[in-house]
């Protein structure tokens, strides 16, 4: 938890994404941010652009307001440790140049002033050079938009402000993948070889399956970090980074250690974790072959997006708890892993660890209880359909939110289905919103019936309220081909709708039977076949 309000982010770092043509403060800025242009723009354009200044007003040390794009904080809510945005902020470094010297003083000055307009240039140019990767791992929020995001920033554009840069402390260049990115390799390449940003600290965040290719290069860069984003080890790594041999790997990163040894530069490695129900069987095992390596490990949440659902549901397991019962010991794996780490250097692992852990536990714990009161209410209520819709006439039925040309909804009499092809991740299909007369808190049951042998995997969905909100489950069940939803309205919420999404470029499956129910009266337990009729049971995709 953030223990003040002054973020110093937007007084320490620029952040560009090519890709995702923005940039801002830091990525976790969730507000308005300004547009990145192809041509070359004074750093000033960026640096203190009006969207900027609004940031600085924001995080002020002298009264901020944390509203608007700075409010909920993804970094400060997730990193139990983190007070500062970058915790030496406001620690002078003995190795940097007078340039750079000077320019954090400024900018500690602007800081603590609360200045919008600065006099320092950043003291960290974080730059993502697109989106292009080798590998395509499973919960990686670029894979699904790799088809159409295909822009990258252009060296010549960031090297126009080579001055700027000199003043830097550090240089951190992002993808996809930094090693197959042909405009970062140009401008890691022109910032290693001049020799004036040698005090410079240049920070590559890879997957580490290609630096071995570069190793001449790497080796004129004393200041040099990798950030190596791993997840896991062995089997379990391959699994989430498909693509990716771990053994490969392992030995790419203790070759790139053994090599600053050898230099006698001060190389180090760090290795940020996302949580996942694959990787939790293997923390402890990660954590010790860190500590063997001198590799930091980090870890953190799952970063939810459009397009990466189907993980978010398989792998989430603080949003979905329940998938925390399907792992032995579970809670063990947390406890050691943690306290491999706490009596360690990388200590600041171990805390945030012990986070994550405490809210998937918090979490299994209400989703436990949940589930408790879901049994009641299914064994206590007789329910009251408020929408039913079958088969062929869900195709005239549900409304089309196609924003692509290419997005289109047709039933395949051949194979009793029904399809939709996405040409955006904002393409959906949804049921009309339907009166569930909420006067008071209440019990509702969504039930999809989807065919036994559809070729195409299944389209994701979700239930929205009159307000677009998404509704938040309680519990899920699956049996045979229907899908059942058992989850608690607020009596704000006066309708709800159904919405599919699929994958930009391919089919997905819709289904063949739809329908909306809610408590009628107290009674014996109706089952879920008197909702949707029993099928098959549903092929595995």
């Amino acid at each position: 938890m953030r223990l003040n309000s002054a973020c110093h982010a937007a007084w320490y770092e620029l952040n560009i994404s090519s890709a995702d043509d923005c940039v801002s403060a830091c990525c976790y800025y969730s507000g308005e941010k300004d547009p990145w242009l192809d041509e070359p723009m004074p750093l000033d354009h960026y640096w203190n652009s009006d969207r900027m200044k609004a940031i600085r007003r924001l995080n002020s040390p002298n009264g901020g307001d944390l509203s608007g794009g700075c409010a909920s904080c993804y970094f400060f809510d997730h990193r139990g440790e983190a007070e500062l945005y970058y915790p030496r902020f406001l620690n002078e470094e003995p190795d940097w140049s007078p340039a750079q010297a000077e320019n954090w003083k400024l900018a500690v000055e602007d800081y603590q002033a609360g200045r919008e307009k600065t006099r320092a240039t950043p003291m960290r140019f974080y730059v993502n050079f697109g989106f292009a990767c080798n590998l395509s791992c499973v919960m990686c929020h670029q894979v699904p938009r790799r088809g159409t995001l295909r822009r990258q920033v252009s060296a010549e554009s960031v090297l126009a402000w080579r001055e700027e840069l000199k003043r830097a402390i550090d240089i951190t260049v992002i993808g996809g993948e930094p090693f197959v990115l042909v405009e970062a390799l140009k401008f890691m390449r022109a910032i290693i070889e001049d020799p004036e940003f040698e005090s410079v600290h240049l920070t590559i965040c890879t997957n580490g399956t290609l630096h071995h290719k570069f190793m001449d290069l790497l080796r004129k860069k004393k200041n040099l970090h990798l950030v190596v984003s791993l997840d896991s080890m062995g089997e379990e790594y391959e699994a989430i980074r498909l693509g990716a041999s771990w053994n490969a790997v392992a030995e790419n990163i203790a070759s790139f250690i053994e090599t600053g040894r050898e230099l006698g530069f001060p190389w180090h490695v760090q290795s940020p974790c996302m949580v996942l129900a694959t990787n939790i069987p293997r923390l402890e095992d990660y954590a010790r072959w860190c500590l063997d390596h001198g590799i930091r490990p980090s870890f953190y949440d799952f970063i939810d997006a459009r397009g990466i659902e189907a993980t978010f549901e398989r792998e989430n397991v603080i949003a979905h708890p329940e998938l925390l019962l399907g792992i032995s010991d579970w809670a063990g794996h947390f406890e050691r892993a943690i306290a491999v780490l706490q009596p360690s250097r990388f200590s600041s692992g171990a805390v945030q660890l012990e986070n994550l852990y405490a809210r998937a536990s918090t979490n299994l714990a209400v989703y436990l209880s949940r589930r408790d009161d879901v049994s009641g209410v299914l064994e206590s209520s007789t329910w009251t359909s408020v929408l039913d819709l079958r088969a062929a006439q869900l195709a005239g039925e549900l409304e089309r939110n196609f924003y692509d040309a290419n997005g289109q909804l047709e039933w395949r009499a051949e194979e009793s289905a029904l399809l939709m092809e996405s040409g955006t991740l904002n393409d959906h299909v949804a049921t009309r919103f339907v009166d569930i007369g909420a006067a008071e808190p209440q019990w509702l049951r969504v039930a999809c019936e989807w065919p036994a042998h559809a070729k195409a995997p299944q389209a994701r969905s979700y239930v929205q309220d009159d307000a677009f909100q998404t509704v938040a489950e309680a519990d899920r069940a699956l049996d045979g081909c229907v899908e059942q939803r058992v989850f608690r309205v607020e009596a704000t919420s006066k309708s709800v709708r159904i919405v599919f999404t699929g994958t930009p470029g391919a089919e997905v499956v819709l289904p063949t039977r739809i329908s909306i129910a809610r408590p009628a009266s107290s009674g014996a337990l109706i089952g879920l076949d008197s909702i949707v009729e029993m099928a098959p049971a549903r092929p595995k995709y």
